[in-house]
């Protein structure tokens, strides 16, 4: 049984040329049953882009689907997905190009992994 994993990014975010932001890079969640993530913008600012949540495989030939798509909100919810492959990836997209966010300084991504078997939520 794998131990749960947090990670926080904890940092000023910048779009690259196409709007885009790849927050998490790629990560491994094969060992895991389920993955929670919640992203909290602090301060509180409007943002108009969009959050993509991918998994399977990443990387080469990917098998990857969008496993949720929402608009990035002030709020921080929890978004629980069942692990359905090896990856995992969170992209922001939407934003305008080569563009620095300073009012995201303080914005955090967090994902916990849930081993099978574990109930509770690991944050």
């Amino acid at each position: 049984m794998a131990t749960p994993i947090l990670n926080t990014y904890f940092q000023t975010f910048k779009t690259d040329k196409l709007g885009q932001i790849f927050m998490t890079g790629i990560l491994n969640v094969e060992a895991f049953s389920k993955v929670n993530l919640e992203i909290i913008q602090w301060p509180h600012a409007p943002v108009n882009m969009t959050v993509l949540c991918d998994m399977g495989k990443i990387s080469g030939s990917t098998l990857a689907q969008t496993v949720a798509q929402f608009p990035l909100g002030a709020a921080g919810h929890i978004h629980t997905f069942d692990v359905i492959g090896p990856k995992f990836s969170v992209v922001l997209t939407g934003g305008p190009a080569k563009l620095t966010y300073p009012y995201r300084r303080g914005s955090s991504f967090t994902e916990g992994f849930q081993t099978p078997g574990d109930d509770a939520i690991k944050r």
